[in-house]
């Protein structure tokens, strides 16, 4: 008898991947009811496998696809409404009933009703509901990047009236992000002035301050709580992705401090 352990069942692509895959089998099959095989095809699978099947099952927990036979699918009204909205309110309602039509992402929203969870605490919650330790990973990544997209699609998450929307930096302009999805009932630090010239760095404002320009992020004032350490590793952790994965050697230029060789 199999006495493998098997987690309940959870999305492990993140919606903005399930957006792109459905929009692959919308372009080629439109609404069509078609087969499983000539869906996963359309996605750039070679056939129907473990993979493949997993990424489908995905696609369908998040209500774009549906099932309409025996093997059978099609594209889902909420798809069409996600890749070809009529408005952008209607995009953000189909984006919404998304990320929440999975069942755990409705029981995980349902428990952690203050914010985005951090990944210890979502962890700590998939072992107790019988998750293991080869699913967590994959169900953690797949729920925290959906609520992250959610909220810089359209400003907001499943827990938007607690915080401003994310602002999109511009060309060597300096902006204010949000504070993270996890951050207490506060409003975020405000940039009082952006630099008149390139070169000049920001300067620390009251409490402390985390914003981006030129692909850097500028740390400034003083952290004076555990809560405000968490949310500050919380929210320079969610914008890794801007800075480059190194410094090319040649730009690099010896410190004032460091002796002349």
């Amino acid at each position: 008898m199999d006495t493998r352990q098997r987690s309940p069942s959870y999305p492990s692509t993140p919606l903005s991947e399930a957006i792109d895959l459905v929009r692959k089998i919308h372009s080629v099959e439109r609404s069509h009811q078609i087969d499983r095989v000539v869906a996963v095809k359309a996605m750039g699978y070679s056939g129907i496998s473990g993979r493949s099947s997993t990424v489908l099952s995905n696609l369908i927990q998040f209500g774009l696809v549906e099932k309409t036979g025996k093997n059978e699918v099609r594209v889902t009204r909420r798809a069409v409404d996600i890749i070809y909205p009529d408005t952008d309110g209607s995009r953000a309602d189909a984006l919404q009933a998304a990320a929440r039509e999975p069942e755990l992402f409705q029981a995980i929203a349902e428990r952690f009703t203050d914010g985005l969870p951090s990944e210890a605490a979502l962890e700590s919650y998939l072992i107790r509901q019988g998750f293991t330790h080869t699913a967590i990973p994959a169900a953690t990544r797949a729920y925290r990047e959906t609520f992250l997209f959610l909220e810089n699609a359209i400003g907001s998450g499943s827990y938007s009236e607690q915080r401003e929307p994310v602002v999109e930096s511009q060309p060597n302009q300096l902006v204010e992000r949000s504070l993270p999805m996890n951050a207490s009932m506060q409003s975020p630090r405000r940039v009082d002035s952006l630099p008149t010239q390139a070169g000049n760095a920001p300067q620390p404002t009251e409490g402390y301050d985390v914003r981006i320009w030129q692909k850097t992020i500028y740390l400034g004032g003083t952290v004076r709580t555990r809560n405000e350490a968490d949310e500050l590793i919380e929210t320079i952790n969610a914008l890794k992705m801007v800075l480059p994965a190194a410094i090319p050697v040649s730009s690099l230029t010896p410190s004032e401090d460091e002796p002349q060789t």
